[in-house]
């Protein structure tokens, strides 16, 4: 626990490192974590599988595909603690990115994205649990990946024909080591 890096490696070509204080200062503002934690905590317990670590690790995987893929990093950042903030259950709950994506909505005056970001954001949490493996923007594919990556938790490999990018693709043996060593 020690090692400062989340993650330092090469993928196309080019290195990149991320730190947990990397991670700390791209969490968004403190009144939207607790807007979310609310949210959350009114049906789901914030340490079960679907709760604060994982969003933590969705945070992780998403500053890192951020990087590779070229897109907002905050809207990464947003989708980690807004895309579950829906669920009635940690087990099948199929409308939950349905119900999250019109919460988000609701509160568009607080989100600090530019309106495409916006978009693309409220996307990727209304479709993230659907059987949907691609987008046009690359934006909604790296939250996707983001959460997918995160499946370790839950003892699932993330499937490279249901990941996106090819950063993801590439990231997969990380990110389930990661999950597995009981240090998410």
């Amino acid at each position: 626990m020690n090692d400062p890096f989340v993650f330092h490696q090469a993928l196309n070509g080019s290195t990149f490192s991320l730190t947990r204080a990397d991670v700390d200062r791209a969490l968004p503002d403190e009144h939207l974590i607790a807007l979310a934690e609310a949210e959350f905590a009114r049906r789901l317990s914030l340490d079960g599988i679907h709760g604060r670590r994982h969003w933590r690790r969705v945070l992780e995987n998403g500053l890192i595909l951020a990087h590779f893929n070229r897109v907002n990093p905050q809207a990464l950042a947003l989708f980690a603690i807004f895309h579950d903030c829906q669920r009635h259950s940690d087990g099948r709950d199929p409308d939950h990115g349905r119900r999250a994506a019109a919460y988000l909505q609701q509160r568009r005056e607080i989100i600090p994205l530019p309106q495409a970001d916006f978009e693309g954001l409220v996307r990727a949490v209304e479709l993230h649990a659907d059987p949907v493996f691609s987008d046009p923007d690359p934006l909604v594919m790296s939250c996707w990946d983001a959460d997918r990556l995160n499946l370790g938790r839950a003892g699932i490999l993330p499937d490279p024909a249901r990941l996106c990018t090819p950063p993801a693709r590439q990231l997969i043996d990380w990110a389930w080591s990661r999950d597995q060593n009981g240090s998410w």
